[in-house]
């Protein structure tokens, strides 16, 4: 299967949440992939989760 990657895309932390999060906490950021140097390798992460820390399935 070819890979046509051209865009990396990252959810960051935009600003720590007092209390609960929202999405203004949360920014999502596009750039190019980076380039594996001798001896990486880049992965595609293809789901992402959040639990809250409560969360008894942990």
């Amino acid at each position: 299967m070819p890979q046509t990657i051209t865009i990396n895309r990252r959810n960051v932390l935009n600003s720590r949440p007092h209390g609960v999060p929202t999405n203004g906490n949360f920014a999502l950021k596009e750039e190019a992939p980076p380039v594996p140097k001798a001896g990486q390798m880049l992965l595609r992460t293809r789901r992402e989760e959040l639990r809250q820390a409560g969360d008894p399935r942990r």
